[in-house]
């Protein structure tokens, strides 16, 4: 039996598994690479890995379609309309309280990278 004297019970932990990049300021969110100057989408290296990492977790999740490995060529660190795409249908499953369609704000970010 486990603490709460419930047999076989298993303790869900969620972590997060990456953090909100420091260079990130309040308003500014991942989105188009062209966007406005808040848009964040790869256009800086600094900003690549963190695309990438959207891109991965993307298509880990199953909301690429026709593509099934993270480390494919699809995940390019540069976020351009399949992106924008496949975030939001993936806000549209899960995350039901999203505004901005497409984009990844921080509590986006979050609920991404906590798992």
């Amino acid at each position: 039996m486990d603490e709460s004297g419930a047999a076989g019970a298993t303790e869900l932990r969620l972590v997060l598994r990456r953090l909100w990049p420091e260079y990130m300021v309040t308003g500014h969110y991942f989105g188009l690479v062209s966007g406005p100057e808040e848009s964040h989408g790869g256009g800086y290296e600094q900003e690549r890995a963190d695309v990438r990492a959207i891109q991965q977790r993307m298509i880990a999740l199953g909301y690429v379609p026709g593509v099934t490995d993270p480390h494919s060529g699809w995940a390019d660190g540069v976020y351009e309309q399949p992106t924008v795409d496949a975030v939001a249908a993936w806000q549209r499953a899960l995350a039901l309280n999203t505004e901005f369609h497409g984009r990844v704000y921080l509590d986006d970010w979050y609920a991404l990278f906590t798992y």
